[in-house]
């Protein structure tokens, strides 16, 4: 054979090529032959063609033949190298199984030693225990067995007196934190002990179910919730006519964290729901509660309108159609006072003019000693008063730090109350039973 015939040589690609074009040459061939004498250039030149093709063919059989080769000698190399390593890896076994023989011997003996071993140590303590003593003669009379229950302490005799005591003590606390509590929590003790009208209650928003996040974002988004009628009442009870000219209501407290900001803007928004062209004004330089709760605590307010770098228009904030906010868009320098030159005098006397409502928020009496005099531009002001929190004597002192001419306008609101508690504290309380109520009465109307 010539190699034509290996399996390489079949399949290669090359050879298959050159097989195919000695085929169109071979039939260009014998048509020439057919046509022309055996000595014409062209007959000539196609068997020239078919021999060197030929020769490539045989050529490309020749390398496919060769490269076989190589293989088979690499194959004859790791085979001798394979057999050389079979024939250690049989010498080693050979080894490892005359050591495995030896191994089971020497396991064997020293299992037959120990065996010896442990039977002498058996007897060896056998022996020791019996020498030098004497053989007990006690007998058993009856067998010992675990009780059914602790014989001490007792436990059902202490908890009842434990019981019995916790109820005492929790008692006798109870009386004591009674008899120390100082804050207000019914419309009866506000009348009475503070001597000043009550306008209303306004509900601790995360006791009711349903609200929004915050007290303002409740009436503002559920005109018919309980929040939203409680600052309606509060709105109503604090109505005061004031002819030709917009009427303007104080909101302030005696500490903070009373819910004094919260009840301004709701008072404004609800204002504003009812007909009234509406302004709060945030007159709280130092924490602008209102302004941030509206989200805007930066840019033109209350402060460029005083000094004169900005108009009243520019400054003013659309709430609502008929609502404005007046913001503290800047932080105040450290001991600004609002009422240096008179420049609040001069806001809400514009305000007065332009608005039917004017709610300030200020702040609190004990805290800040202007919050007294701006109060006095006001023609009605609101105590914001946080329910069982607040003592009563801070919000005396508050009440008394007012301006006489407004003694006559001055009402409390207890904020942050929680509905639920207050009907057992005060059963006949409107605002108690006012929950249960409206509830019902909201889902009957759906």
């Amino acid at each position: 054979s010539n190699g034509a015939d290996v399996g390489e040589a079949l399949s290669s690609s090359v050879v298959g090529s050159l097989r195919t074009q000695r085929a169109q040459i071979a039939a260009r061939v014998a048509d020439l032959s057919a046509r022309y004498g055996a000595k014409h250039p062209e007959l000539l030149r196609a068997k020239q063609e078919l021999a060197s093709v030929d020769g490539q063919i045989q050529e490309e059989i020749d390398r496919v033949i060769s490269n076989l080769e190589a293989k088979a000698n690499v194959s004859n190399q790791r085979l001798g190298s394979l057999q050389g390593s079979l024939g250690q890896a049989r010498g080693t076994l050979a080894a490892n199984n005359g050591a495995m023989v030896a191994l089971d011997d020497l396991q064997r003996r020293a299992e037959a030693s120990q065996g010896q071993y442990e039977t002498y140590l058996a007897r060896y303590r056998q022996i020791s225990a019996m020498s030098g003593t004497e053989q007990s003669r006690a007998t058993v009379i009856s067998q010992a067995t675990p009780p059914d229950g602790p014989s001490s302490p007792k436990v059902v005799l202490n908890m009842v007196l434990a019981g019995v005591i916790g109820v005492l003590l929790g008692g006798a606390i109870a009386f004591v934190v009674e008899m120390q509590f100082s804050g207000l929590t019914t419309s009866d003790e506000v009348m009475k002990v503070l001597g000043l009208p009550f306008l209303g209650s306004v509900p601790d928003n995360a006791r009711l179910d349903g609200t929004a996040e915050t007290p303002y974002e409740t009436v503002r988004t559920q005109p018919s919730s309980i929040m939203a009628e409680a600052v309606r009442g509060i709105y109503s009870a604090s109505h005061i006519h004031v002819p030709d000219r917009g009427r303007v209501l104080a909101i302030t407290s005696a500490m903070p964290e009373e819910g004094k900001t919260s009840l301004s803007a709701m008072l404004a928004l609800t204002g504003a729901e009812l007909g009234a062209t509406t302004v709060v004004v945030d007159c709280d330089v130092i924490v602008r509660g209102l302004s941030k709760l509206h989200g805007r605590s930066e840019g033109l307010g209350l402060r460029e309108v005083m000094a004169g770098t900005a108009e009243l228009d520019q400054a003013l904030v659309e709430i609502h159609p008929k609502l404005h906010l007046l913001p503290l868009g800047s932080v105040a320098a450290e001991g600004e006072r609002l009422v240096a030159d008179g420049g609040i005098h001069r806001v809400v006397a514009q305000l007065k003019e332009r608005f039917e409502f004017v709610v300030l928020d200020l702040p609190p009496l004990l805290s800040i000693a202007e919050t007294r005099e701006i109060a006095g531009l006001a023609d009605g002001v609101i105590l914001a008063v946080r329910w069982r929190a607040t003592s009563r004597e801070r919000v005396k002192s508050a009440a008394r730090l007012l301006p006489p001419r407004l003694r006559d306008f001055i009402g409390v609101v207890l904020t942050r109350v929680d509905l639920k508690k207050q009907a057992k504290y005060a059963p006949d309380e409107a605002s108690s039973s006012y929950y249960d109520a409206y509830a019902t009465y909201l889902i009957g109307a759906r």
